[in-house]
């Protein structure tokens, strides 16, 4: 994210802070009149939505007046969902959608550092084993460290290809049913992204040592 991309963020969430009130006319008191004694200071924000929600938990803990079993129990059940990878999935797709909303352009540029993680992840290895010098039919073949069994992998590659639309010089635009033509080459840039077990379709890592030539 860039520091542009914040001070904007910053600054929409403070108009919409501005046009916020009330309707009608409201009566202002002089700056005299108030006594800095009785104004509360205003409350520091969260460092995060989970560090909120374990300060209203131990609130409503302390609570002994009502009831807030249920409210408890629903939150406890929500945080240990997040703590699990499908929970972790979950909130990761949630938050990027979320983004794609607010700001698409910032969504995808997101997306372009996802690819980048993706990449350099820290998968498990695979495991080599060498064939049987004393044995004829023993083969070389790699294990897979999910499964443990022996696997085939295949490359998974990413292409992004840049065709330019050559503007509406020579096009003919339908009012009905308006449209523009890319004159695509077939050509494209083509990078890896991660080995892959055949046998778990999980992303993997060449064993210690090994590269691609």
């Amino acid at each position: 994210m860039t520091s542009t991309a914040d001070a904007r963020r910053e600054q929409a969430r403070g108009n919409g802070v501005a046009k916020a009130g009330q309707f009608g006319h409201q009566a202002h008191t002089a700056p005299g009149a108030f006594d800095p004694g009785a104004t509360a200071a205003p409350a520091e924000a969260p460092t995060s939505l989970n560090a909120w929600a374990e300060a209203l938990a131990e609130k409503l803990r302390a609570d002994k007046s009502n009831d807030w079993s249920e409210e408890l129990a629903q939150l406890d059940a929500a945080r240990a969902h997040e703590g699990t990878k499908d929970g972790a999935a979950d909130k990761a797709q949630e938050s990027f959608r979320k983004l794609l909303e607010v700001n698409p352009a910032e969504g995808y540029a997101t997306y372009q550092g996802f690819e980048h993680d993706v990449k350099h992840a820290e998968y498990p290895r695979l495991r080599y084993r060498p064939a049987d010098p004393n044995d004829e039919e023993s083969y070389a073949s790699f294990i897979d460290p999910y499964t443990g069994d022996e696997c085939e992998i295949r490359a998974v590659d990413i292409a992004e290809r840049w065709t330019t639309f050559d503007g509406f010089e020579y096009a003919e635009i339908d009012p009905e049913d308006p449209s523009i033509g890319f004159d695509y080459d077939g050509e494209a840039e083509f990078e890896g992204l991660v080995y892959q077990s055949e046998n778990s379709d999980k992303p993997v890592r060449l064993p210690e040592g090994w590269r691609e030539h």
